[in-house]
């Protein structure tokens, strides 16, 4: 912002166009299943759970047994996939059934200050 000019107003040294009329969306995109951070919460712990178990208890094992280090961190890896695909498919959708309300916005008012907490 120079000589007290906003950078996105058109002026006279500006190479900006005008800004030009819009039209209102036909349509409102939906997300295909209802999400909640409940869902997120659990699923989070879940997997940080995971990690510091196959971490702390099943990798040093491994590396006890006298496995070699690349059957080691491939297993450690099929384990850490594993457990992502069932918490992905499998226990995220429970839970977002269990826990999902209904979180469509029916009506924004366009006087409303997010700041204020409305």
């Amino acid at each position: 912002m120079t000589d007290g000019m906003l950078g996105i107003v058109p002026h006279k040294t500006s190479n900006k166009d005008f800004i030009k009329k819009g039209i209102k969306p036909s349509a409102q995109f939906q997300a295909e299943e209802q999400q909640d951070m409940l869902t997120w919460v659990i699923i989070s712990s879940i997997a940080l759970a995971m990690t510091m178990i196959t971490s702390l208890v099943i990798h040093p094992a491994l590396v006890d047994a006298g496995l070699e280090a690349w059957v080691v961190v491939l297993i450690d890896s099929l384990i850490g996939a594993a457990v992502m695909l069932v918490l992905t498919f499998l226990v995220a959708p429970a839970l977002n059934e269990a826990f999902a309300g209904e979180t469509a916005v029916k009506e924004v008012d366009p006087a409303s200050d997010p700041a204020a907490g409305k």
